[in-house]
């Protein structure tokens, strides 16, 4: 079984598994804060009756009629009007900004760096046990690479002893002729 030397071993690996897989919903405290901030610019203010800035309605009796700036002349900015999504099985809404999440099955080759529940007990087992192996088989590749290195190192060896015997053959024989010729 597979026991990581260190703790930064294990965080290197949940750091690795967690950038293979798709990403997960996290939400920290700056993006809520960021979000409720949106959504409160974004609700829906109360419509208020508009007045004529020199009117009060107070003493006058016509302040029921028309006021000089008319709604057609400046026209209020539209407003964002918050529609819930339809909520289905597997669906969710975001609290704070409404946007759908899916929850979709990870793929078994990449599940997630931390355990997220009981349920992911069983799945951290398999995921040293997979880990394990890919290590077994990297160190059964390394050892045969370091065999055939070996080897070809060895041929090549063999060659240049054989091509320096014949050079050496060579040199003898050339060395044989011209001792008789010497007086």
């Amino acid at each position: 079984m597979f026991k990581p030397k260190s703790s930064q071993d294990t965080l290197l690996l949940a750091q690795f598994l967690a950038t293979t897989g798709p990403e997960e919903y996290l939400k920290t405290k700056r993006q809520s804060n960021r979000a409720s901030r949106i959504l409160g610019k974004l609700r829906k203010r109360p419509q208020e009756k508009v007045q004529n800035p020199r009117d009060s309605g107070v003493y006058t009796d016509d302040s029921d009629n028309e006021t000089l700036l008319s709604l057609k002349e400046f026209p209020q900015p539209p407003v964002h009007r918050i529609t819930t999504p339809r909520i289905s099985e597997d669906k969710k809404s975001c609290p704070h900004c409404r946007q759908s999440i899916t929850t979709r099955p990870r793929r078994p080759s990449c599940p997630p760096a931390l355990a997220s529940g009981p349920s992911m007990e069983s799945n951290t087992k398999l995921l040293l046990a997979m880990v394990q192996k890919l290590k077994n088989q990297l160190a059964e590749e390394k050892q045969s690479r370091i065999k055939l290195e070996k080897a070809m190192y060895q041929i090549e060896r063999r060659d240049q002893l054989e091509q320096e015997k014949k050079k050496w053959v060579k040199d003898c024989m050339m060395l044989n002729e011209r001792v008789p010729i010497l007086p």
